[in-house]
């Protein structure tokens, strides 16, 4: 679960070849996340301004408070931000990056980025999944992909059943189909006119998180 992979589409002489090779990379703690962030960051030569943290803790409120200086008090509520958002994000840098994104504030002159305190989005809608859905998205972690006859071999339901199951998935943006491109060169598939699907990226963390809630996943 917690292995990425970045994709780069090989090319030859300019134009781009059918297949695609994938790396696999350590996952990053949370200072890994943090620094990744805050180096891409510099990338852009503009400054950087953590706004206070409107629900921290009593113990980060205490902190706040006794702080010094302005130094003092970006270093808290940065420390503060990167904490929420790894408890948001996990190991999933792609919404750790998203999450980052929806946090911050351009000031009128482009000159300062401004970091709000973070809210991260809300999944409670995982919670009012039926008991197969859930199940499904567990084939989905052990599976990596699955396709119509996939489902329906591996839950014993006929194509009818798997394919409410995985429309209504596919329907509330859970799972999405995977590109055609990346299945070419595969040694477990050929592309067909029958869709293969996977758990949508930025769902991988929160689905974790529901499945362990339920049990479903240990």
């Amino acid at each position: 679960l917690g292995t990425y992979t970045w994709q780069f589409l090989s090319k030859t002489a300019g134009t781009a070849v059918g297949f695609v090779d994938s790396y696999h990379l350590t996952p990053l703690d949370r200072n890994g996340v943090e620094s990744l962030i805050i180096n891409r960051h510099r990338r852009s030569g503009m400054a950087l301004r953590f706004e206070e943290p409107e629900e921290a803790s009593a113990i980060m409120r205490q902190r706040l408070r006794r702080a010094k200086s302005d130094e003092q008090l970006q270093a808290l509520a940065r420390e503060e931000f990167f904490d929420r958002l790894w408890r948001s994000s996990g190991q999933n840098v792609m919404l750790a990056l998203f999450n980052w994104i929806r946090s911050a504030e351009f000031s009128e002159d482009q000159s300062t980025l401004t970091v709000r305190p973070l809210k991260p989005l809300k999944f409670d809608y995982l919670n009012d999944l039926p008991l197969d859905h859930a199940f499904t998205l567990k084939a989905f972690f052990l599976h990596k992909t699955l396709s119509l006859s996939d489902h329906s071999r591996i839950f014993n339901k006929s194509d009818s059943e798997s394919t409410a199951i995985l429309e209504s998935l596919l329907n509330s943006h859970i799972i999405e189909s995977v590109p055609v491109g990346e299945r070419q060169g595969s040694k477990d598939y050929h592309v067909t006119r029958d869709g293969i699907y996977r758990l949508r990226p930025l769902l991988i963390h929160p689905v974790t998180t529901y499945l362990l809630s339920k049990n479903i996943l240990y």
